[in-house]
């Protein structure tokens, strides 16, 4: 998997049943298109797995959550296995989403993170996603920084200088002093 060919869409955050039905939380909104995705990639021990979906086994239940149920996943043991696995998808299949003004993904890494008071903060080193609440992890002279990552911190995102600009909330990052 070239990581340029792959969106990073959500995560399986648990199991739905007995029967090995998957919920998978997605950073975007889905569309009813996405209906017809046949197959999706799960990230296990850092190899994207495919898994291919049963036939009408693809249900949208809220805005950003899928419930899934996948060929070769039949039991609650095998369905366990795959919480808290990242899920990913072809580009190409971009456009079966809505993306929000922010678009949380692995895109950002390497991104400067610079505070309206602070100034630059550090580079983002990776994205950790918990539910309802995506964080970014900045490392500035070794030390590890997170900070939570929501529209109503962002004030400006500069793709081509690779410069995200946030308001910190007050007293978060005397926090890492």
């Amino acid at each position: 998997m070239n990581r340029n060919d792959f969106f990073l869409l959500g995560k399986i955050i648990k199991i739905r049943g007995y029967s090995g039905e998957l919920l998978i939380k997605s950073h975007f909104t889905f569309s009813v298109r996405a209906k017809n995705i046949k197959s999706f990639f799960v990230k296990i021990d850092n190899i994207p797995v495919p898994f291919f979906v049963k036939k009408n086994g693809l249900k949208i239940i809220g805005k950003s959550t899928v419930s899934l149920i996948f060929d070769n996943i039949s039991n609650e043991k095998n369905a366990k296995e795959l919480i808290d696995c990242d899920v990913y998808l072809p580009n190409k299949l971009k456009s079966l989403f809505n993306f929000s003004k922010v678009e949380v993904s692995e895109n950002i890494i390497g991104f400067t993170i610079f505070d309206s008071k602070i100034g630059n903060i550090g580079i983002i080193e990776q994205l950790l996603y918990f539910p309802n609440n995506p964080v970014i992890q900045v490392v500035k002279n070794e030390k590890e920084i997170l900070i939570p990552f929501t529209e109503n911190l962002i004030s400006k995102i500069n793709v081509r200088k690779k410069i995200i600009e946030i308001i910190c909330p007050d007293g978060l990052l005397e926090l890492y002093k």
